[in-house]
C-alpha cells in the first residue's frame, strides 16, 4: 500500500516551554496581554491583511491582545501602512525574520498563532511547529492546513479564508479562555509529535 509520509516537525527543538516573560517585555507586551503571532514570509497570500482587520472587528476591537508578525517580505511596507491606516498600529508588533533556530523562543513568549491564508497551502510547517511548541492556532480552511490542524477543534480552529468577522470571533474564543488554550496547546503538541515528526 503507499504510505504518506508528511513533512517533519523537530519536536525536540519546537517543544513547550515556560512562556518568557522577559523576552515578552523586551516586545512591550504586558504580562496580562494576550500575544497572538505569525511567523513566515509576509506576502499577499498569506492573508496578514485579514488579520489586521480582525483586530478591528468588535469581537476584537476592545480585547487585551496584539500581533506579533515575525518575518519579511515584499508586503511589510504595505502591512505597515494598513495598520495605521487601520488605527491598529499600536496593536501590531513588526519583528525581523530570525534564524529557524530562534523561532522556539519566541513561539514560548506567545500565546497562540494566527496563519490566515488565502491561497491554497500544500502544508503549513510553520503552523505545524506552533503546534509542536503547544501553541493552540488558528488558521485557515484552505489547501492543507485543515489536515495539520485536525477538523475538530481540539488542537485549533479554522476560519474561512478572506472573513475578518470570523478570524477575529476565533481570536476572542481564545483570549477569553486561557485554559482551552492550554488544552488545544497540549492536543496540537500531540498530534504533531504522532503524525509528524521524520521519526516513521
Amino acid at each position: 500500500w503507499p504510505k504518506v509520509i508528511y513533512n517533519g516537525v523537530e519536536t525536540d527543538k519546537f517543544a513547550p516551554g515556560v512562556r518568557d516573560e522577559s523576552l515578552r517585555a523586551r516586545l512591550g507586551i504586558a504580562p496580562d496581554t494576550v500575544l497572538f503571532a505569525f511567523a513566515g514570509r509576509l506576502v499577499g497570500w498569506k492573508g496578514l491583511v485579514v488579520a489586521l482587520k480582525a483586530l478591528t472587528e468588535p469581537a476584537m476591537r476592545d480585547t487585551n491582545a496584539k500581533l506579533l508578525i515575525i518575518g519579511d517580505g515584499p508586503q511589510k511596507p504595505e502591512l505597515k501602512q494598513r495598520a495605521q491606516t487601520l488605527g491598529v498600529a499600536n496593536r501590531i508588533v513588526f519583528h525581523d525574520p530570525v534564524p529557524h533556530d530562534a523561532l522556539p523562543a519566541l513561539y514560548g513568549a506567545v500565546d497562540a498563532g494566527v496563519f490566515p491564508s488565502i491561497g491554497d497551502e500544500a502544508f503549513g510547517i510553520t503552523i505545524a511547529e506552533a503546534m509542536s511548541g503547544g501553541k493552540p492556532v488558528i488558521a485557515s480552511h484552505i489547501g492543507g492546513i485543515p489536515e495539520v490542524v485536525g477538523n475538530e477543534d481540539s488542537c485549533g480552529l479554522l476560519v474561512p479564508p478572506n472573513d475578518a468577522a470570523a478570524l477575529a470571533r476565533a481570536m476572542r474564543l481564545l483570549a477569553d479562555d486561557p485554559a482551552r488554550r492550554a488544552r488545544m496547546g497540549e492536543a496540537g503538541r500531540a498530534r504533531i509529535a504522532r503524525m509528524y515528526t521524520w521519526d516513521l
